[in-house]
């Protein structure tokens, strides 16, 4: 057995034990992605997932944030691993227009830990993207 081929047993093992299932929403015609991407991309989401544990985090947090990572490389039908600040923005955008807030803060905290952590990069993308302005609502709620 290769090295992917382990990582990719290993990813769908993990997966499946933290209820979550490897699926794709692809940009494009494919469904799914080329195999030297899906090996590189199995292969990180392993290390995302042990990043995940060997950092004490919750089983909702490692859900939540290991959907972050598959859902993006769904969109996209490729590894995450060199996207552009266009492709972020591209696919914040679509996030907002499709999801609820929490789901997209959640998608930005997995993406940043997916970042930092297992590739080792800076997160400057991060103002990308800020929840709406809730200046409207009071700070402390009101009796009439």
């Amino acid at each position: 057995m290769t090295l992917a081929q382990e990582s990719r047993s290993s990813t769908v093992k993990d997966a499946h034990r933290h209820g979550c299932v490897i699926s794709f929403i692809p940009l494009g015609g494919n469904l799914t992605m080329e195999q030297h991407e899906q090996e590189r991309f199995d292969l990180l989401y392993a290390q995302h997932l042990q990043a995940l544990k060997l950092q004490g985090k919750r089983g909702k947090t490692i859900d939540g944030y290991s959907r972050a990572v598959r859902r993006i490389a769904g969109y996209f039908n490729r590894c995450p691993d060199n996207l552009t600040a266009a492709d972020l923005k591209t696919y914040f955008a679509w996030m907002v227009e499709n999801y609820s807030w929490s789901s997209v803060k959640v998608d930005l905290w997995g993406l940043s830990f997916f970042f930092r952590q297992v590739l080792r990069q800076p997160m400057e993308w991060v103002d990308i993207i800020k929840p709406p302005n809730s200046s409207s609502l009071p700070d402390v709620p009101t009796r009439e």
